[in-house]
């Protein structure tokens, strides 16, 4: 997770410090839901401010928008956790795009991207790269 490795400029004593703060910061999103998470981060902060206060305050800015992933049903946290599943499948399309070199036109393009998301979805993923709403047109 981005906010975690972000923490390690912010760390006065790499040394001495690093691995246990990481240990703590890690253990948030390890919770078992949204209430022990926000008990972790109290734990965190009341073991870390004396010592590393830069490192507390990065990893706290804007911690609750990292949390959202809370908010859904428990099977999904993984996925929602991390963006490398996304980032991987992003790059697979680029990958795929490229090798067809040029388009006709901009919608074989689409044509195209919307086919490899449609089997994306339907190779048994848990959660959809893209939700079909009914204003979603391919026509």
């Amino acid at each position: 997770m981005h906010k975690l490795r972000n923490i390690s400029k912010y760390i006065k004593n790499k040394k001495a410090h690093r691995r246990d703060l990481y240990r703590d910061a890690s253990a948030v999103y390890k919770a078992k839901g949204y209430m022990d998470a926000i008990d972790r981060i109290e734990t965190f902060i009341h073991k870390w401010q004396s010592k590393e206060p830069k490192a507390v305050k990065n990893f706290i800015t804007n911690i609750d928008d990292t949390l959202r992933f809370f908010e859904f049903e428990k099977n999904l946290w993984s996925f929602l956790k991390s963006t490398n599943p996304l980032e991987g499948y992003l790059k697979e399309i680029r990958r795929r795009v490229r090798l067809v070199d040029s388009f006709r036109d901009e919608r074989s393009c689409e044509t195209l991207i919307f086919a490899l998301v449609k089997r994306y979805n339907n190779q048994g993923r848990t959660v959809p790269l893209f939700k079909k709403t009914k204003s979603t047109q391919f026509t």
